[in-house]
């Protein structure tokens, strides 16, 4: 399983959300990348006190963002979770506004659905999200963006 590149001349967004259960620490990431498959922009983001679900639309929703603020479009997205992809179109009580932000999002942008990927397929996004959740050792709480892969 690898991952493929988006069709001409559309953007890919891959997202990640990363959980710990023994913290309840976690990070996310994500990556957009041209019909190219070359790096455009890149994120990481600790999260304090935080649940797998929520880890994954925070992905979504910073990704969404960055992609609208850059006009990263028309853009893909792809998520290994297939919690996130079946809890989308219904939303869940305890992150409605979050459910409903994204959803919102992804109507604007003309994305239909966020298509799942096998982790395998995911794992530049997996590791940004991995640098996330490394940063709950330190004080830092903003998203780091990366122009270049990180090393």
């Amino acid at each position: 399983v690898k991952w493929i590149l988006p069709p001409s001349p559309n953007y890919k967004l891959n997202i990640d959300g990363s959980y710990d259960p023994l913290t309840h620490n976690g990070g996310i990431g994500g990556v957009i990348r041209n019909h190219e498959g070359q790096w455009i922009l890149g994120y990481s983001k600790p999260l304090h006190h935080t649940t797998v679900l929520q880890a994954e639309l925070l992905a979504l929703l910073h990704g969404l963002q960055l992609a609208i603020a850059h006009r990263l479009l028309p853009l893909t997205v792809e998520s290994d979770s297939q919690v996130l992809m079946t809890l989308l179109p219904y939303g869940n009580p305890k992150y409605s506004h979050l459910f409903h932000v994204c959803r919102l999002m992804l109507h604007d942008l003309h994305v239909p659905q966020i298509n799942h990927i096998y982790r395998e397929g995911n794992t530049v996004a997996d590791a940004l999200t991995h640098f996330g959740k490394k940063l709950c050792l330190s004080q830092h709480t903003d998203v780091l963006l990366f122009d270049n892969p990180p090393p």
